[in-house]
């Protein structure tokens, strides 16, 4: 199947920008209050509005092909002070896969990639988290795809933490981690595609009362 251009550059690049821009604004004089309230094992709800599932793959070993999923929700446990106490669990809607160009993104739907009306969830629920030093994780768990699960871990780096506009604690992860396709039944294009998708996550967790 030929399709007209691969994800741009441009575009990609302007997505990564924008998860900066769109980072809520602090309010430092309540800053020092609302994190001490997150302290100890505290749950977040992952916000989808500023949080991004980014991936890449590799086409006819000539340059790679971006895209994102637009459906993702989660949440997670975390313990700064004991972070084995800590966990992550997040959901992708695969019938949300965008890659700026209709037919491939209808053609990743079908049972050639992510098979999307029969198994429309891609889920990762965390078996251990363990902490590498200063502001790195391992977070261990079982990815599920296409009705196959496969043990990953992810290594996550703490990107920060602050105070929303309505005074709402946050804290943010970002991890780049690489899975391999074929370990899932996507075998489409065996010469054509890499075997390794690239997958960047960057999530801001808000800590629930």
């Amino acid at each position: 199947m030929q399709y007209r251009s691969a994800f741009s550059t441009t575009l990609f690049a302007l997505l990564v920008a924008g998860l900066a821009f769109a980072l809520p604004a602090t309010a430092v004089a309540e800053e020092d209050a609302t994190a001490e309230e997150a302290q100890g094992a505290t749950q977040y709800e992952i916000d989808a509005v500023h949080s991004s599932v980014v991936f890449r793959i590799k086409h006819l070993d000539v340059g790679y092909v971006f895209g994102m999923f637009r459906g993702f929700e989660g949440e997670f446990v975390f313990d700064e002070d004991n972070p084995e106490a800590s966990s992550f669990n997040f959901t992708i809607d695969a019938t949300s896969v965008f890659t700026n160009q209709q037919d491939r993104d209808d053609h990743l739907r079908s049972p050639d990639f992510f098979a999307a009306e029969e198994h429309p969830e891609i889920t990762f629920e965390s078996t251990s988290v363990k902490h590498r030093g200063g502001e790195t994780y391992d977070i261990t768990g079982n990815l599920t795809m296409r009705g196959t699960t496969e043990e990953i871990t992810m290594v996550a780096d703490q990107t920060g933490t602050g105070t929303g506009r309505e005074g709402e604690f946050r804290r943010g992860f970002m991890t780049t981690f690489a899975v391999n396709r074929l370990d899932f039944g996507v075998d489409f294009m065996p010469e054509g595609l890499g075997e390794y998708v690239r997958v960047m996550l960057a999530v801001q967790g808000v800590a629930q009362e």
